[in-house]
């Protein structure tokens, strides 16, 4: 932003002129504001690399100090470093939340699952009711294969918060896991997967649809606005199983003719994928279409 660039001159020439701790702390802050992270942090640096009692910034101490380093570092996307920074810092204040959140975030981000699990437990003891960190144990027990109790403290939850619509897509990607697709489509339908707004849900919705191998007449034309989301976009802006997914549900509404088309861009986004094409190759033949189903099998007894 601009002030920030007008700020940052005029402190590196006042920096230049007398190079104090005030204003090289002043610079750190107004370069991790304009997101100019790395920056910041070696001055942050030099900053706490200075011997004890010798840091001149009134009303900053060194503990002040490191705790805006690693938020510097958390904003920078930078995790694994965070946690490491900021393991000895939140021993100085245990029951401090606003150090313990985002050790939790981070941990999850970097899937040190267990280390996310210890900061939710931490939070807990403080803030028992603490939403997120409630949802995030939880999604950690689902995302270690913890099922059984993922799922049990996910449907406590549920019923709790029933306006969180992360904890209801963690519900229901448990029951898909745990092939519980009537459970997980009651779910994931609320969520509005047609509308291509979450992919994780959109999938999760299709791929319940295709183990339950039945579609509502409401599912139908889910699937069927669905499909034509997914048809607007373009291939690169959706992950392959997505489409997959909505190929596979499309089948299952009775649009196979619609499913060969995706299933199509799916194979020629993955060529080389025999399964795939074998898959494309049973489904035409499947709906007569023999000229083009020989084609493909021709590809895979070619390829062998």
């Amino acid at each position: 932003m601009k002030e920030f660039d007008t700020a940052e001159a005029h402190l590196r020439q006042a920096l230049q002129l007398a190079p104090t701790d005030q204003t090289k702390h002043k610079l750190a802050r107004v370069l991790s504001w304009n997101r100019k992270y790395d920056a910041s942090l070696e001055l942050y640096a030099d900053l706490l690399a200075k011997p004890p009692g010798t840091l001149d910034i009134p009303g900053i101490d060194s503990i002040a100090l490191r705790k805006e380093m690693v938020d510097v570092l958390f904003w920078a996307g930078r995790y694994a470093d965070y946690l490491k920074e900021s393991r000895e810092l939140v021993k100085t204040e245990p029951r401090n939340i606003a150090l313990r959140l985002p050790r939790m975030q981070a941990a999850l981000a970097t899937q040190e699952f267990e280390t996310a699990i210890t900061e939710c437990n931490e939070i807990l003891k403080v803030e028992p009711e603490h939403q997120e960190a409630l949802r995030t144990r939880a999604q950690c027990a689902l995302w270690t294969g913890r099922h059984t109790q993922a799922q049990q403290e996910l449907e406590v939850l549920a019923k709790k918060f029933p306006e969180d619509t992360e904890l209801l897509k963690l519900l229901g990607q448990a029951y898909l896991w745990d092939q519980r697709y009537e459970q997980a489509l009651v779910l994931l339908r609320k969520l509005k997967p047609e509308k291509l707004a979450d992919p994780e849900v959109t999938q999760g919705y299709a791929e319940a649809l295709v183990g339950l191998k039945v579609a509502t007449t409401d599912d139908v034309k889910r699937v069927k606005a669905l499909a034509a989301a997914v048809e607007k976009r373009e291939e690169e802006d959706l992950p392959l199983p997505l489409i997959l997914a909505t190929a596979r549900a499309l089948v299952v509404a009775g649009d196979g003719d619609r499913g060969v088309d995706l299933l199509e861009r799916a194979v020629s986004r993955a060529p080389r994928d025999r399964a795939l094409r074998l898959e494309l190759a049973n489904l035409l033949r499947q709906l007569g279409r023999n000229k083009e189903a020989e084609r493909h099998y021709q590809i895979l007894l070619e390829g062998q």
